[in-house]
C-alpha cells in the first residue's frame, strides 16, 4: 500500500519513477530488443509465478484470459494483454520483477513498439496460447507453463518484420 501526495492511496506496488539509464532503455529500444529480452524474462516470470501464485491470482489471471479472448478489436486486446503479462509478474510476490514488467509494458506502448494485433485470427490465437499458459499455472506444471509462454512469445517475436529479417538473415549465413 502506497500514498500519492494529492493522489490517494493505493494497493499494489509504487509506480516506478524512471532513471535516466530507464528513459534511455525505453527510448533506445526496438520492437526486436523488446520482444527478444520479453522472451529471455517471461518465461523465467510465469514458472516462479507458477509456484507463488494463489487461488486469487489463477482466478484473476483466467478471467482476463477470457476477456483478452473476446476482445472486440486491437486497444481493448492489447489492454488485456498488457494486464496478463502484469498479473503473471504480480504472482511472482516480487517487486522487483513486478516494477520490471512494468517497464516492459509501458516499452511495449511506445507507438513504433506496439505489437499490432489487429485480425481477429491473430488476437484469437494469441488468447489460446494465453489460456494454455493458465491452464498449465492451474495444474501447477511450471515447465510447462514456461514452454507455454515462450511459444507464444516466439508467436509474438516472429510478427515483428525485423526480427524475420534478421532470423532469415541467420538461417542464409548457416547454408
Amino acid at each position: 500500500m502506497w500514498r500519492g501526495v494529492g493522489r490517494g492511496t493505493y494497493l499494489g506496488a509504487r509506480p516506478l519513477k524512471f532513471s535516466a539509464s530507464l528513459r534511455s532503455l525505453r527510448a533506445g529500444s526496438s520492437p526486436a530488443d523488446i520482444a527478444e529480452m520479453r522472451l529471455v524474462l517471461e518465461p523465467a516470470f510465469v514458472e516462479l509465478a507458477t509456484r507463488k501464485a494463489s487461488p486469487d491470482d489463477l482466478a484473476e489471471l483466467e478471467k482476463c484470459a477470457r476477456r483478452n479472448a473476446t476482445a472486440k478489436d486491437d486497444d481493448e486486446w492489447q489492454q488485456w494483454d498488457h494486464r496478463f503479462h502484469l498479473l503473471i509478474a504480480q504472482a511472482t510476490r516480487n517487486p522487483a520483477i513486478i516494477a520490471l514488467m512494468d517497464v516492459v509494458n509501458g516499452m511495449r506502448m511506445k507507438p513504433n513498439a506496439r505489437e499490432k494485433t489487429a485480425d481477429e485470427a491473430t488476437r484469437r490465437h494469441f488468447a489460446e496460447q494465453h489460456q494454455a499458459v493458465v491452464k498449465a499455472m492451474a495444474e501447477r506444471d511450471g515447465m510447462t507453463a514456461a514452454a507455454r509462454m515462450r511459444d507464444h512469445l516466439l508467436n509474438v517475436q516472429w510478427r515483428i518484420p525485423a526480427q524475420r529479417e534478421s532470423d532469415d538473415r541467420v538461417v542464409r549465413q548457416r547454408k
